[in-house]
């Protein structure tokens, strides 16, 4: 997974090399010097890149440009958050779509149960999210 420096949880990124292992996965980690480019260089680059946030998958975008390569085709990019910008690049970003509103809920739910005095849950709340799948992450024949 690239991302900033202390972007996303430790959880998130607990759960992304947890789920990579159980598949199979081999994770490479991004570049010490934060060039994107030296990871997309060479026979040994990766097929796919997960980003820890949308804006990371432009950076990313804008890497594989510059190396020639077609996101999409040469290289799949998913993106986390779902924002706007998701939908607007070209290809579109494949993103996980976070459930704003059930979050915000429990949220809510847990600060007034701690204001009325009440015992707190102790552990997390879990929420589904949504892969929104779109062009970044599947290989689509050019068009003729």
């Amino acid at each position: 997974m690239i991302g900033r420096r202390g972007g996303g949880s430790r959880l998130g990124r607990d759960g992304f090399h947890r789920e990579a292992a159980r598949l199979g996965l081999t994770l490479v980690p991004p570049p010490a010097d934060g060039d994107l480019r030296t990871l997309l260089r060479g026979p040994d680059r990766p097929t796919a890149v997960a980003a820890d946030n949308d804006l990371t998958a432009l950076d990313i975008y804008e890497a594989a440009r510059t190396e020639g390569l077609r996101v999409g085709h040469d290289l799949a990019v998913t993106g986390f958050h779902d924002t706007p910008l998701a939908r607007h690049l070209r290809p579109p970003l494949t993103s996980l779509r976070l459930p704003l509103r059930p979050i915000a809920t429990a949220l809510v739910t847990r600060l007034l149960t701690q204001l009325r005095g009440d015992p707190a849950p102790t552990e997390g709340t879990e929420l589904p999210a949504d892969l929104i799948v779109r062009p970044s992450s599947s290989h689509h024949p050019p068009s003729p």
